[in-house]
């Protein structure tokens, strides 16, 4: 039986389907991610999906134990519902190369601390540290919108030395590539190709090979001639489940002592509060202001 804060074994993308039955389809997270490959009108099934299978994993988790960064330069808001989870503290977007290339350092400097601070032979990779450990450390989701990925953003082979070192550290890796805007065969995109394993939709249906499931699924798929299709679309239900696991509305969770709203999140949907206690973490503060500010209105 695997630890609560083992990462999940499989990606939950879809469900595999029989005439009599239905198991989920789950790819197998060894592989350190997906790459995902589409054409222009299938863009919003293909959002769905992601979308799906991203608050699936968070589902699974135990709170802010996963942490998603979207490196996505699209107007177009793509993730509506995990964007809903940037109050709770586990949705990071990076919608520009400058703040782009901020976020990638970041990971890059987990990994490598992780690699060199943190893994040993025992446990080669977080995940088998988190396992025996009682103090965890987050796992990493990079999600990654191949059509805004500019030439000019990354050497090829500073990212080639990332992906590679990323699963151990903890970090997995969900690429998606718009086939009309995007040719996989560039040399900077080498890498996703030759670590992560491809999916594609045909006709609503999950094409992939059988030997990117999980072994005992792909065992089940072809004796009995099952077919792959995205999830039923759950995606308010779990970002609901989220920002309410997220607020402490679950009974068991640590509360805060002191939770004064005083703001609003960018997107004017969720309060954000002036927190003291166990569930923020902080004990301590410090406020500053002119007279007149409301210093001390706030502590009344």
């Amino acid at each position: 039986m695997g630890s609560k804060n083992q990462f999940p074994m499989g990606f939950p993308l879809g469900d595999l389907c029989g005439k009599e039955f239905m198991v989920p389809y789950l790819v197998p997270t060894d592989g350190g991610g997906l790459l995902i490959e589409y054409f222009e009108h299938q863009e919003v099934e293909i959002n769905t999906l992601l979308e799906n299978c991203i608050l699936g994993l968070l589902s699974l988790l135990p709170q802010n134990l996963l942490q998603v960064h979207v490196f996505d330069f699209g107007f177009k808001k793509r993730f509506p519902y995990l964007a809903d989870l940037q109050a709770v503290g586990v949705y990071n977007i990076y919608l520009n190369s400058q703040k782009a290339d901020w976020g990638l350092q970041k990971l890059e400097d987990i990994s490598r601390d992780r690699h060199h601070d943190l893994l040993s032979i025992d446990h080669p990779t977080l995940n088998s540290f988190n396992q025996s450990s009682d103090y965890p450390y987050p796992y990493h989701l990079m999600v990654i919108n191949l059509s805004y990925f500019p030439e000019s953003y990354i050497n090829p082979k500073r990212f080639a030395d990332f992906v590679e070192s990323a699963r151990d550290a903890g970090i997995y890796l969900f690429a998606f590539a718009d086939l009309d805007q995007v040719d996989l065969s560039e040399n900077r995109l080498q890498p996703l190709k030759d670590y992560l394993p491809e999916f594609s939709l045909v006709d609503g249906e999950i094409s992939h090979e059988p030997n990117l499931l999980l072994a005992d699924l792909a065992s089940l798929s072809e004796r009995f001639g099952l077919r792959a299709f995205p999830s039923v679309d759950n995606r308010y239900r779990m970002a609901s489940d989220l920002i309410n696991r997220g607020s402490n509305k679950e009974t068991g969770k640590p509360t805060d002592f002191l939770e004064i709203p005083i703001g609003r999140s960018p997107d004017g949907r969720s309060t954000i509060n002036f927190s003291l206690g166990e569930n923020s973490e902080n004990y301590h503060a410090i406020i500053t202001g002119t007279t007149g500010t409301g210093k001390s209105t706030l502590l009344n």
